[in-house]
């Protein structure tokens, strides 16, 4: 059991008011209940119940901020984040579960708003007065993101993943082998996806 003031996490992101209770038996979890306040005042909650399959799960009202928390993914703002993790795993996977992330916003990546850019066609073109205008950061809504996955054995694996929005859409599924350092993903970019 363990009450920390601030917990510090990736891109200057922290947790308050951290409370957590964590049980094992032997080497392996049977309980968890752990609560904080992000950045913005939104709740990271995570739970394992005692009762019942070993299934973690993750919440939080600011998908956003809890992922930069983990180092995950810094361009993600909003939306409201599930995670469902089944830690006993079947077959070849050691774990599996699905992410789901609700009404959320990406921001555009800044290499690819200067890729645009130095062709002429981007937001930082020459100004008239010779100089350069700022690179705006394109923004993208999204209505839903499913992601289920396994990992096992060295390898972590997504299947039909998708994410659904009114001008983006994009499905992916494959596989990332960190044993012999081969990565082999695949997937259909659907632009115009609420047409």
């Amino acid at each position: 059991t363990a009450e920390i003031y601030t917990v510090l996490g990736h891109s200057d992101v922290s947790l308050r008011g951290y409370r957590t209770k964590i049980s094992e038996r032997g080497d392996q979890l049977v309980a968890v209940d752990a609560q904080g306040t992000l950045d913005g005042g939104k709740t990271l909650s995570v739970q394992l119940k005692p009762d019942g399959p070993r299934t973690l799960t993750a919440a939080s009202d600011d998908a956003g901020q809890a992922f930069k928390l983990i180092g995950f993914y810094p361009n993600l703002q909003g939306g409201r984040l599930k995670l469902e993790v089944d830690l006993e795993g079947k077959g070849a996977a050691e774990k599996s579960g699905v992410l789901w992330v609700d009404n959320f916003r990406v921001l555009g990546d800044p290499i690819v708003s200067e890729v645009y850019s130095s062709v002429g066609s981007g937001p930082s073109d020459d100004t008239p007065d010779g100089g350069k205008r700022k690179v705006e950061r394109e923004v993208f809504e999204f209505q839903r993101l499913t992601a289920p996955f396994s990992v096992g054995h060295g390898q972590f694996v997504l299947d039909d993943t998708y994410v659904r929005g009114p001008l983006l859409g994009a499905s992916i599924r494959g596989k990332v082998d960190y044993n012999r350092r081969y990565i082999n993903l695949g997937g259909t970019y659907v632009p115009l996806q609420g047409i």
